[in-house]
């Protein structure tokens, strides 16, 4: 059985190592010193977030775009919003008699690319041809 005190007498691995003059030892004195490293870590690790941003930016910039809708066919009419005015009022005074005035937004919507409820006074709206349903 071995006792805590005789451990302290044998020599530890690194101390075998090191004195060897093996090629490790040749490879750890050519390297950078741990300052220079961290410090070179930092710098590619800034630079990846920067590139990677940037091209997150990118990425949504390209939908960001605003949609213009496809020129009224025959039997479409355009209207112009005015100052005040919100989609539903708009759907209310230009749906089929007897249609849902849900039913009329959605399809407003969907006729002028709009993802939500929000429009601007000035802004073009085509109302689609209630004919067909």
């Amino acid at each position: 059985m071995m006792y805590v005190s005789d451990c302290r007498t044998y020599p530890s691995i690194r101390d075998r190592r090191s004195g060897s003059g093996s090629r490790t030892s040749a490879i750890r004195r050519a390297r950078a010193p741990r300052g220079e490293r961290i410090t070179f870590m930092r710098y590619a690790a800034a630079m990846l977030f920067i590139v990677l941003v940037s091209a997150g930016f990118m990425i949504m910039g390209t939908g960001a775009s605003e949609r213009m809708p496809a020129e009224p066919a025959s039997g479409e009419s355009v209207v112009f919003v005015d100052a005040g005015e919100t989609l539903w009022e708009i759907a209310a005074a230009n749906k089929a008699e007897g249609m849902d005035t849900r039913r009329a937004v959605y399809e407003i919507k969907k006729r002028n690319g709009l993802d939500g409820q929000v429009i601007q006074a000035g802004q073009q709206l085509i109302i689609p041809d209630w004919a067909g349903r």
